[in-house]
């Protein structure tokens, strides 16, 4: 290699090595470098270190202050904020930001209020324009840096990556014309504004309870209109078909979210009708209320689109969003037309729950058991019941600063998520 400006060498993620060996590894790696490349710098990164062992990297770096170091790289997993490595560490090593934009949950910086919904279906690497929330977390960590490298795992961010990009070059650019501009050049003039005011609502749909989020239909309905009317050179152009994607994507889950919630909301009408129903008749007639979200589409011509989309983003830029259709790594890596009919209700756990019942040789045991999924949710006199998975239903979380001033959610309360995804 003609030419090495620097090394950067992750102290995890991957990787798993205790500073004091990493380090003196290191130094002996810098001298090696120094061999062919005498200008050439080395930085390392404190990421998926314990407690222990980030504290132990604090104390080289304050005691021993390495000469062969320059500079440390702030990444996922480190157990700071930005503000408080700076903090913790000399002055003379300066920091460069490595953000996390590709990833929308199980990250740096998840996005907040996501709706569990979403990431049962769209998964952690979607078509993820964050413009807005990129922007917040770049003018909050951007002081405390000399720069940053974005960490991307490919097109699925590429809105993140030109905000970024343009934050770098002016701090104070307006968000909103720096989507004008990447919208009419690379999807052309005329759509410059509706497209820059497309990509802001997709970052809407993202933003709270999927249920009462009604902009997900209009967020569609901008995208419909500037597909009508583009050309066959726009309708190839893959920006413009992530964007359909998402549009598409976004109002087909919520539209299954509601008729899928109703249905449970009907299921569990008749069992709570068991009494009269018996309880074998009531599970019955609640089971085949539910499987209709199985067996009974809603929305078809969107989901129809979205798989037409991403055959047409497979062609235009080798997109993968399918393990069998398109021969993704997984699932989870982006692979999300795979999960686009995952239930969004109980239906699996209450049709677990139903053959469980079934076994019980007496109607009363049943009877009691159906009692129970019944007012599962009901704390009895005095009590509450938040459910910290909703976001509806969590009125006594008390959520601490929130994204716009910790968006890495060190501390502050954050909704996760217990599937793979």
């Amino acid at each position: 290699m003609p030419r090495v400006d620097a090394v950067f060498v992750p102290g995890g993620d991957p990787g798993h090595m205790r500073p004091k060996v990493l380090m003196a590894l290191l130094e002996k790696q810098n001298d090696n470098l120094h061999r062919y490349h005498p200008k050439a710098q080395i930085w390392v990164s404190p990421q998926s270190f314990n407690q222990s062992w980030l504290d132990e990297f604090i104390d080289i770096l304050r005691n021993e202050q390495p000469d062969w170091l320059s500079g440390v790289v702030y990444g996922p997993q480190v157990r700071l904020d930005m503000s408080q490595l700076r903090r913790a560490i000399p002055q003379k090593y300066p920091i460069r930001h490595y953000p996390d934009i590709t990833h929308s949950w199980r990250c740096e910086y998840p996005v907040p209020d996501w709706d569990s919904a979403y990431a049962a279906t769209e998964g952690r690497e979607p078509i993820n324009p964050r413009p807005l929330g990129q922007a917040t977390i770049f003018r909050l960590t951007q002081p405390d840096t000399i720069g940053f490298l974005t960490y991307s795992e490919g097109c699925n961010d590429d809105v993140n990556k030109t905000i970024w990009s343009a934050l770098g070059w002016n701090p104070d650019v307006n968000v909103t014309n720096v989507l004008r501009d990447y919208s009419r050049y690379f999807i052309g003039d005329q759509y410059a504004e509706d497209f820059a005011q497309g990509l802001l609502a997709l970052e809407g749909n993202w933003r709270g309870a999927l249920l009462t989020n009604e902009s997900v239909f209009s967020t569609l309905e901008k995208f419909q209109t500037m597909e009508q009317s583009a050309s066959l050179e726009l309708q190839n152009n893959w920006r413009f078909q992530q964007g359909l994607y998402r549009a598409y994507y976004d109002a087909y889950t919520r539209s299954r979210l509601l008729y899928e919630t109703g249905l449970e909301d009907k299921s569990m009408t008749k069992l709570r009708a068991a009494k009269n129903l018996g309880s074998l008749a009531a599970m019955s007639e609640a089971e085949a209320i539910l499987e209709r979200g199985g067996t009974n589409g809603v929305s078809t011509q969107w989901r129809a689109r979205v798989f037409e989309l991403a055959g047409a983003l497979f062609r235009s830029i080798g997109m993968q969003l399918s393990v069998p259709l398109y021969k993704a790594e997984a699932v989870d890596r982006g692979a999300n037309l795979d999960n686009m009919d995952v239930p969004l209700n109980d239906r699996v756990w209450l049709q677990q729950q139903f053959a469980d019942i079934r076994k019980l040789p007496e109607e009363e045991e049943r009877l009691k058991r159906i009692e129970e999924i019944v007012h599962w949710t009901d704390p009895g006199p005095g009590g509450f019941y938040d459910d910290l998975g909703d976001l509806l239903r969590q009125p006594h979380l008390v959520r601490g600063p929130g994204f716009d001033q910790d968006p890495a959610f060190l501390h502050s309360a954050l909704v996760d998520f217990g599937f793979k995804g």
